[in-house]
């Protein structure tokens, strides 16, 4: 779950309800959205009332909550780290809407695993659409999923910890046998 503590997820807060939920909410009055995690005090005053937003605190199980969601966003617009929210979601299949910089560093190409967008009309749009589409959805969190697995896991690091040591150990070889 997130810490609202944490600035850029504040200010990720401050971007998503007041320049993109209010657009995905009229396009989908039927949807809440759920803000999980810690420090939700920090975020309380920037929630305006009407639009169906709700604030969970702190959590006992992060990922069924991400399982849970029908889709699952990352609004970063500031800060640096690992993005543990969004292998999370592609661990449970979930379609994710990203700023690039909630993306960065992980290898992925956008529409395949995940939908980078930045300016609010297309972060909204995005979602939009995704919401609008399952067959879309159950795709992209497909692909999400085969992305974790290939590289995210641990397994997937000790293939490939194994695989630059047996390159290594190959290359150290060759040059005694050379």
């Amino acid at each position: 779950s997130a810490n609202f503590e944490y600035h850029p997820n504040l200010d990720a807060v401050g971007f998503l309800v007041s320049e993109i939920w209010p657009a995905v909410k009229k396009a989908h009055p039927e949807l809440r959205l759920r803000l999980v995690g810690r420090g939700d005090a920090f975020i309380r005053h920037l929630i305006p009332p009407g639009l169906d937003i709700e604030l969970t605190g702190p959590v006992d199980d992060a990922f069924s909550e991400i399982a849970a969601a029908r889709l699952v966003i990352a609004p970063l617009r500031a800060g640096s780290g690992t993005r543990i929210k969004i292998l999370e979601a592609w661990a449970a299949r979930r379609p994710v809407v990203a700023t690039p910089l909630a993306a960065e560093g992980l290898s992925l190409e956008d529409g395949e695993q995940l939908i980078l967008a930045e300016a609010p009309g297309a972060f909204a749009e995005a979602m939009n659409s995704l919401l609008s589409d399952p067959e879309a959805r159950r795709r992209l969190g497909c692909s999400g999923r085969r992305l974790y697995e290939a590289k995210y896991t641990w397994q997937a690091a000790w293939r490939s910890l194994d695989s630059g040591l047996q390159m290594t150990a190959s290359s150290e070889l060759n040059r005694y046998t050379e």
